[in-house]
């Protein structure tokens, strides 16, 4: 998965008078030409399951309307936030006034009242449109007590939430702007906004039209809620949009939400990996390995390529240090994936395309485990322990031993060969739970 960098990726969109007349202002444009960019604040793309379909959203930055080019008095009245979402091919922007009951009407008046939420084609509209995207490669944190570390020291984090129904996936990547973390207990929880939100009930065509706008908070990888943007009744008289509905998403309803953070400030091309005046090489060692699935019902095995250089990490001390051997390795790599296909007849994105996929670029990393019986771990303790129980039968008083292989465990456990445990049970084990 590739790191979204928001703060260098930009929309950009022309107005020209005299090609379209644009179909949503509510004044007449004091300049003839207007060129815009606007810093991207979430990327989301929707997957129609039944089809190949994709589609792509980019959500702007919010702005307040006003009269560009001319000597004073910028501001509209009344005046309105103003947030713009694109795909590729449509445009839908979202104007919040003072109170839902403004009436504006666009420019010229023919046009009629100015809609609250503006939909159209790109090309009926403005006169040139175009992303300007930064990605670099990216890893997964799952463990929380890395996150709150890379939080103290101010590294950029994302993250990707998924939502998900029988028709459609949903995929929302955004920057974690406020975040509340606690190292005593490991608790991380975003707490940012705007992004997308889509309650997927709608055929493909038209989920854009319907796009809401919410800012999300979660703790924990299978739960999430989302306080969706909504019309709020006032009184009587009158109405406003405010973010205040809320959405409670539970596992059934998404996936995961991994956290990436960035590992290179650089844009990533071909021309920038294989054109680098001084590169750092390392000799990259590999291994192939198999690997069973320990939860699920089909217990499945998979085969993977190793990063064996990354059991030597922790040899290198302060994390500072590792975190630079992580970067190079990072450079390595993908250097080694460009080598592998500059000599075939590819253009760029179709070179991209199979590093993506590439088995070496994909590569696990790996760290150093201990394996001892329960004899010498007794007085011990681990944050993950694995408890083999294969053999654990053979053995007299294995109950007794069991425990205390079990209560090595600090944070996580899994047991393996339990079900050849039939008649154990809690009372045998004196645990609860």
């Amino acid at each position: 998965m590739k790191f979204f960098d928001f703060s260098t990726s930009f929309i950009l969109f022309q107005l020209d008078l005299s090609k379209i007349k644009p179909k949503t202002v509510s004044h007449s444009p004091p300049l003839p030409i207007n060129n815009v960019r606007i810093n991207i604040e979430c990327f989301a793309e929707l997957y129609e399951k039944a089809t190949s379909r994709k589609q792509s959203y980019f959500v702007g930055s919010s702005c307040k309307t006003e009269r560009v080019g001319v000597v004073q008095d910028f501001w509209t009245d009344p005046n309105a936030d103003y947030l713009p979402i694109f795909s590729k091919q449509n445009y839908l922007i979202i104007k919040t006034f003072e109170h839902s009951q403004v009436s504006v009407p666009l420019y010229p008046p023919s046009l009629g009242v100015q809609p609250i939420r503006q939909y159209g084609s790109i090309e009926d509209n403005f006169s040139s449109f175009k992303t300007i995207i930064n990605q670099s490669k990216a890893r997964t944190i799952t463990d929380y007590g890395k996150i709150i570390d890379l939080t103290f020291e101010g590294v950029p984090l994302n993250a990707i939430t998924e939502i998900e129904n029988e028709k459609y996936r949903f995929l929302i990547q955004y920057p974690i702007k406020t975040i509340n973390v606690n190292e005593e207990v490991k608790m991380v929880q975003p707490d940012t906004g705007p992004i997308l939100f889509s309650d997927l009930n709608h055929d493909f065509e038209i989920i854009m039209e319907n796009l809401e706008l919410a800012f999300i908070a979660w703790n924990k990888t299978d739960y999430a809620e989302f306080l969706v943007r909504k019309e709020k009744k006032l009184n009587q008289e009158f109405s406003v949009y405010h973010y205040h509905e809320v959405k409670k998403m539970k596992d059934k309803d998404r996936n995961n939400y991994p956290l990436y953070y960035k590992r290179s400030p650089e844009e990533f091309n071909t021309e920038n990996w294989t054109h680098t005046p001084v590169l750092i090489k390392r000799e990259l060692l590999f291994c192939d390995l198999e690997i069973k699935h320990l939860t699920g019902e089909d217990q499945r095995k998979i085969k993977v390529k190793v990063l064996l250089n990354t059991l030597f990490l922790p040899k290198l001390g302060n994390s500072k240090a590792v975190r630079l051997e992580e970067q190079i390795l990072d450079t390595c790599v993908m250097q080694d994936a460009i080598e592998r296909y500059s000599h075939l007849d590819l253009t760029e994105d179709e070179i991209l395309e199979k590093i993506e996929e590439d088995e070496y670029v994909e590569s696990l990393w790996a760290g150093w485990g201990y394996a001892g019986n329960a004899n010498k771990a007794q007085g011990s303790e681990w944050p993950h322990v694995f408890v083999d129980l294969e053999s654990a039968k053979n053995f007299s008083n294995s109950s007794s031993w069991i425990y205390t292989a079990l209560t090595r465990a600090q944070e996580s456990l899994t047991i393996l060969g339990l079900d050849k445990f039939e008649s154990l049970n809690s009372r045998d084990l004196n645990v609860e739970g």
